[in-house]
């Protein structure tokens, strides 16, 4: 049996290698001084090679520090462009600046500070749908809340409209009814109660107050006593 533990520096035997043992020179180290070989642990690999240049990095990190930032992205510009707003809307210029204050400070480039502006136009028509149609609610429950109203509703509703809407075109201007009527605020019935309070003074003036044809006013007594002097 060939001993797998000789020295190096031994000229080999021209004999085959018993049971298939390598020859030495093949890839075989030699056995430590002493008799004893040293055997490397199986998958171990030096330091230089699993740790380039000593540094000790995770698996899959970037070598270079500087490449925090993801791919594709362009970063802020030095400056920003006006935003580009829908035909009808527009932006003023103490909100755009605080966006692109905003967008600066984000480090935003120019097509993803635009989205943000983009977003809020669409904030801000949603949140005007939402009013308009609250409002118009609202109006149809003041009418319903006026014709169940004790004064003013029941029977009575449309002739106490129809006194409130005298007094209405004759003391109101044509930007106050524009007002009532977008507004919704013409049905409401505090504000019919008050018109046709307005309205039923003004024809009971009519009626207890009494003019000369001459537009003079009338002396009562001789209202009272016409015939005496």
């Amino acid at each position: 049996m060939t001993d797998v533990t000789t020295q190096a520096g031994q000229a080999p035997t021209d004999a085959a290698p018993a049971n298939g043992a390598p020859e030495a020179g093949q890839g075989q180290q030699a056995p430590a001084e002493g008799g004893q070989q040293q055997q490397q642990q199986p998958g171990a690999e030096s330091a230089s090679a699993q740790q380039p240049n000593g540094e000790n990095k995770p698996e899959g990190q970037q070598a270079d520090k500087g490449e925090g930032k993801p791919q594709g992205q362009e970063g802020a510009p030095e400056q920003y462009e006006d935003f580009t707003m829908p035909e009808g809307v527009a932006i003023d210029t103490e909100t755009s600046g605080e966006l692109k204050v905003l967008a600066k400070e984000l480090g935003l480039p120019q097509a993803s500070a635009q989205k943000i502006a983009d977003l809020g136009v669409k904030l801000q028509q949603r949140w005007s749908t939402q009013q308009a149609e609250q409002l118009k609610a609202a109006a149809v429950q003041w009418e319903a809340d006026a014709r169940a109203d004790k004064e003013l509703g029941g029977d009575k509703f449309d002739a106490n409209l129809g006194v409130a809407k005298k007094a209405l075109d004759a003391f109101a201007s044509s930007e106050f009814k524009t007002l009532l009527k977008e507004s919704g605020l013409g049905n409401h019935p505090e504000v019919i109660r008050m018109f046709h309070r307005v309205g039923k003074a003004i024809s009971e003036d009519k009626v207890l107050t009494g003019k000369a044809p001459d537009g003079a006013p009338r002396d009562p007594a001789k209202t009272l006593y016409p015939n005496q002097n």
